[in-house]
């Protein structure tokens, strides 16, 4: 009856289903973030721009056009380009890096 309960310990899966439980996560949630980079970014930048340095272009194209510069200069293979498409992915996995293993001081 007064028997000393031992702590729980959770037992690893053995059908294996945590790895791919994690992989779906993590798939879908760096899907998602490319997403981000893909439709918000070039949206943020237009924008901004328009309010900051005035229209983007003389002939009266607008968002979709910039939308298409930048898919066509990631097909040319353009750091730029992918590096704004590709910057909320790697951001938020500099972030993860950096809170699971801090820099000692």
């Amino acid at each position: 009856m007064n028997q000393a309960s031992e702590p729980s310990v959770p037992h690893p899966d053995p059908t294996g289903g945590g790895w791919r439980r994690r992989l779906r996560f993590e798939m879908i949630f760096n899907g998602v973030l490319i997403l981000i980079g893909i439709i918000l970014i070039p949206a943020a930048v237009f924008f901004t721009g328009q309010e900051l340095l005035g229209e983007y272009s003389t002939e009266g194209k607008g968002l979709l056009n910039l939308y298409g510069s930048i898919l066509k200069d990631m097909g040319r293979g353009h750091l730029a380009a992918w590096g704004l498409v590709l910057s909320p992915l790697l951001g938020i996995t500099l972030l993860r890096v950096l809170w699971l293993n801090p820099c000692p001081v």
